[in-house]
Protein backbone atom coordinates (compact mmCIF):
# COMPACT_ATOMS: atom_id res chain seq x y z
CA UNK A 1 0.00 0.00 0.00
CA UNK A 2 1.67 3.14 -1.29
CA UNK A 3 0.69 5.83 1.73
CA UNK A 4 -1.07 9.45 1.11
CA UNK A 5 2.44 11.29 1.75
CA UNK A 6 4.03 9.08 -0.63
CA UNK A 7 1.60 9.81 -3.03
CA UNK A 8 1.68 13.53 -2.19
CA UNK A 9 5.85 13.14 -2.71
CA UNK A 10 5.26 11.94 -6.78
CA UNK A 11 3.29 14.46 -7.31
CA UNK A 12 4.79 17.40 -5.79
CA UNK A 13 8.26 15.87 -7.57
CA UNK A 14 6.33 15.48 -11.08
CA UNK A 15 5.39 19.44 -10.53
CA UNK A 16 9.05 20.69 -9.11
CA UNK A 17 9.82 18.40 -12.51
CA UNK A 18 7.55 20.63 -15.32
CA UNK A 19 9.02 23.42 -13.90
CA UNK A 20 6.24 24.73 -10.62
CA UNK A 21 3.57 25.26 -13.22
CA UNK A 22 1.06 27.92 -11.84
CA UNK A 23 -0.04 30.03 -14.24
CA UNK A 24 -2.36 32.68 -11.89
CA UNK A 25 1.22 32.42 -9.71
CA UNK A 26 4.39 32.60 -11.64
CA UNK A 27 6.25 34.22 -8.99
CA UNK A 28 5.69 31.13 -7.08
CA UNK A 29 8.15 29.06 -9.35
CA UNK A 30 10.48 31.66 -9.74
CA UNK A 31 10.91 31.94 -5.41
CA UNK A 32 10.92 27.94 -5.81
CA UNK A 33 13.64 27.50 -8.31
CA UNK A 34 15.70 30.75 -7.16
CA UNK A 35 16.45 28.41 -3.95
CA UNK A 36 18.67 26.44 -5.59
CA UNK A 37 21.67 28.03 -7.45
CA UNK A 38 21.47 27.42 -11.49
CA UNK A 39 22.91 24.44 -13.27
CA UNK A 40 23.14 22.49 -9.75
CA UNK A 41 21.85 21.40 -7.11
CA UNK A 42 23.16 23.25 -4.51
CA UNK A 43 20.32 25.10 -1.90
CA UNK A 44 21.32 28.71 -1.56
CA UNK A 45 19.18 29.77 1.53
CA UNK A 46 17.26 26.86 3.14
CA UNK A 47 18.12 23.42 3.60
CA UNK A 48 16.47 20.25 1.64
CA UNK A 49 13.84 19.40 4.04
CA UNK A 50 12.73 22.84 3.87
CA UNK A 51 12.12 23.43 0.30
CA UNK A 52 10.30 20.06 -0.04
CA UNK A 53 8.43 20.93 2.53
CA UNK A 54 7.28 24.88 0.71
CA UNK A 55 6.79 22.97 -2.64
CA UNK A 56 4.53 20.49 -0.91
CA UNK A 57 2.63 23.48 0.85
CA UNK A 58 2.49 25.64 -2.34
CA UNK A 59 1.56 22.25 -4.69
CA UNK A 60 -1.65 21.40 -2.64
CA UNK A 61 -2.09 24.96 -2.63
CA UNK A 62 -2.34 25.94 -6.11
CA UNK A 63 -2.31 22.67 -7.72
CA UNK A 64 -4.77 20.45 -5.34
CA UNK A 65 -6.57 23.60 -4.42
CA UNK A 66 -6.33 23.37 -1.21
CA UNK A 67 -8.23 20.27 -0.44
CA UNK A 68 -9.33 18.53 2.82
CA UNK A 69 -7.40 15.71 3.84
CA UNK A 70 -10.55 13.04 3.44
CA UNK A 71 -10.95 14.67 -0.21
CA UNK A 72 -6.69 14.01 -0.60
CA UNK A 73 -7.75 10.47 0.43
CA UNK A 74 -10.59 9.97 -1.68
CA UNK A 75 -8.74 11.60 -4.85
CA UNK A 76 -5.50 9.25 -4.72
CA UNK A 77 -7.44 6.05 -3.49
CA UNK A 78 -10.40 5.29 -6.23
CA UNK A 79 -12.10 2.26 -4.90
CA UNK A 80 -13.24 2.12 -1.20
CA UNK A 81 -11.23 -1.17 -0.50
CA UNK A 82 -8.16 1.36 -1.49
CA UNK A 83 -9.54 3.57 0.57
CA UNK A 84 -10.47 2.15 3.75
CA UNK A 85 -7.29 0.47 3.87
CA UNK A 86 -5.30 3.84 3.67
CA UNK A 87 -7.59 5.44 6.19
CA UNK A 88 -6.46 2.06 8.56
CA UNK A 89 -10.12 0.49 8.42
CA UNK A 90 -8.94 -2.37 6.32
CA UNK A 91 -9.84 -4.87 9.07
CA UNK A 92 -13.10 -7.33 8.54
CA UNK A 93 -15.06 -5.50 11.26
CA UNK A 94 -14.73 -2.23 9.39
CA UNK A 95 -15.09 -3.42 5.75
CA UNK A 96 -18.34 -5.68 7.02
CA UNK A 97 -20.00 -2.23 8.64
CA UNK A 98 -19.27 -0.28 4.90
CA UNK A 99 -20.75 -3.37 3.13
CA UNK A 100 -23.65 -3.52 5.47
CA UNK A 101 -24.07 0.27 5.83
CA UNK A 102 -22.53 1.84 2.93
CA UNK A 103 -18.86 3.66 3.35
CA UNK A 104 -20.47 6.40 3.96
CA UNK A 105 -22.45 5.49 6.65
CA UNK A 106 -19.14 4.12 8.40
CA UNK A 107 -17.29 7.73 8.17
CA UNK A 108 -20.54 9.83 9.16
CA UNK A 109 -19.79 6.88 12.27
CA UNK A 110 -16.35 7.90 12.88
CA UNK A 111 -17.01 11.81 12.30
CA UNK A 112 -19.99 12.31 14.64
CA UNK A 113 -20.02 9.12 17.33
CA UNK A 114 -17.18 9.76 20.13
CA UNK A 115 -17.93 6.41 21.69
CA UNK A 116 -17.15 4.49 18.39
CA UNK A 117 -13.92 6.39 17.86
CA UNK A 118 -12.65 5.81 21.70
CA UNK A 119 -13.84 2.05 21.30
CA UNK A 120 -11.88 1.53 17.77
CA UNK A 121 -9.09 3.97 18.75
CA UNK A 122 -9.80 5.58 15.70
CA UNK A 123 -8.53 9.27 17.07
CA UNK A 124 -6.51 9.96 14.20
CA UNK A 125 -8.89 9.02 11.94
CA UNK A 126 -11.81 11.11 13.21
CA UNK A 127 -9.14 14.20 12.95
CA UNK A 128 -8.70 13.21 9.04
CA UNK A 129 -11.72 13.41 8.45
CA UNK A 130 -13.16 16.44 10.54
CA UNK A 131 -10.31 18.51 11.00
CA UNK A 132 -10.30 21.52 8.11
CA UNK A 133 -6.95 21.56 6.17
CA UNK A 134 -4.31 24.06 8.01
CA UNK A 135 -3.06 26.45 6.13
Amino acid sequence: MVHLYQKIQEKVLAWRNAGYPAPEYPAIAEILNYATLQDSNILRFLRGAQIRALETYWYLRLVEGTPHIFDLYQSYYKTTTNLLEALGLGSDEFIRIALDEGPDQLFERIKTDKNFVKQHKLESVHKSLTLSYLS
